[in-house]
């Protein structure tokens, strides 16, 4: 990897930390709810879409220093991460109806409405994040 992606990926990491941090605390920006919603569609459509054994060669072939051989081979692995990409904005997507719903179905009692918002937003920043930054 060349070293300018790497100081670029690090200044943005920073930039973003930074902003995450100077509105607070980064515990505000976990909510399991929502990394429970983008995880369990991602996964589950991953697997859904190649099965178990695809996604698991991807990701070992990805986390190895050695590169991808085969043409077909590598094919199919980027048809992998494109489709973990689209899973990931499609799951912050749905998260974000949810958060919605639940957000609309609490309108009488105010103090349980920011979890719902939260939900709402947190999962598309997930969502987001996954799709530009991971994959």
């Amino acid at each position: 990897m060349k070293a300018s992606i790497i100081i670029v990926f690090v200044i943005l990491a920073v930039l973003v930390l930074y902003g995450i941090l100077a509105g607070g605390s980064l515990m505000l920006f976990i909510d399991f709810p929502s990394v429970f919603i983008v995880g369990g569609i991602l996964i589950g459509g991953t697997i859904m879409s190649f099965g178990c054994s695809i996604p698991l060669r991807a990701l070992k072939k990805a986390l190895q220093k050695e590169g991808v051989k085969d043409l077909a081979e590598l094919r199919e692995y980027v048809n992998v991460f494109s489709m973990a990409s689209r899973l990931s904005i499609t799951a912050g997507v749905i998260g974000t109806l949810i958060g919605i719903v639940q957000m609309l179905v609490l309108l009488d009692d105010l103090s349980k409405i920011g979890p719902a918002i939260a939900c709402a937003l947190l999962t598309v920043f997930y969502g987001v994040f996954l799709s530009e930054l991971v994959f």
